[in-house]
């Protein structure tokens, strides 16, 4: 203890016993504000870095211009994307396929690959969407969010979920969007596929050019091809 310290400790083993636990009880109180102020803003912090969110939106452009360059300036991400969306429960498939057109025709959205699926019979209604983007991501997380908001909590990343892919990692992806998933999911494939017949739904949906380990380029090369203009949809 330095000085300060100790006299503090004398005054305190002096005073009356009511007004010693007053003294501790608001130290108490001051430690638990300081604690949860620190991981509050530990937690916001990191959520900004990671994916552009913030605690509070602002409505001053200025603020806004800085909070955005920021955050441009400390994002380095792959550029594949794997979108989930996850519609709440009474969404059809119509509705949901309509939001999946608007997302896919995105400028940003340069190649993609996508499939529907439910987790139980006819329960669990979602789509997957691996994607190539060109822009920043806290711009496309953004756009995203403003497309789905009409089917789903777009505030709860495991409703609207982003997950950025290294290069090396869209094959695996790959492979898990076209049905190679764990035995505990594999119930759920098979409900998937016989939804797909009651709906009259694709196994899979990809653009034009697809995506370079869907083209007939070794699986390992994935530096995007020249860009061209993204179809819509393309049957398989």
């Amino acid at each position: 203890m330095d000085i300060s310290d100790i006299a503090a400790y004398k005054n305190m083993i002096n005073m009356p016993e009511p007004k010693i636990q007053v003294v501790i009880d608001k130290a108490y109180k001051d430690a638990v504000y300081d604690f949860y102020k620190t991981m509050f803003k530990r937690q916001m912090v990191i959520d900004y870095m990671k994916d552009g969110t913030l605690p509070e939106e602002t409505k001053d452009p200025k603020q806004n211009r800085l909070l955005t360059e920021l955050f441009a300036n400390t994002q380095q991400k792959p550029p594949y994307v794997l979108i989930t969306v996850n519609p709440r429960p009474g969404v059809e498939f119509k509705e949901l396929e309509k939001v999946i057109n608007k997302v896919i025709k995105k400028k940003a959205i340069k190649m993609y690959m996508y499939v529907y699926e439910v987790r139980d019979e006819n329960k669990g209604l979602h789509c997957h969407i691996i994607a190539y983007y060109d822009c920043r991501p806290f711009d496309l997380k953004k756009g995203l969010q403003n497309t789905c908001k009409s089917i789903c909590d777009i505030s709860n990343p495991s409703i609207l979920n982003l997950k950025y892919l290294q290069s090396d990692i869209v094959p695996a992806k790959v492979q898990y969007l076209l049905g190679e998933k764990q035995d505990r999911k594999q119930s759920g494939v098979k409900h998937t596929i016989e939804y797909r017949k009651q709906h009259n739904i694709n196994p899979v949906y990809e653009s034009d050019p697809p995506l370079p380990c869907r083209d007939t380029k070794q699986i390992t090369d994935l530096t995007p091809p020249d860009l061209g203009e993204s179809k819509s949809l393309t049957n398989q």
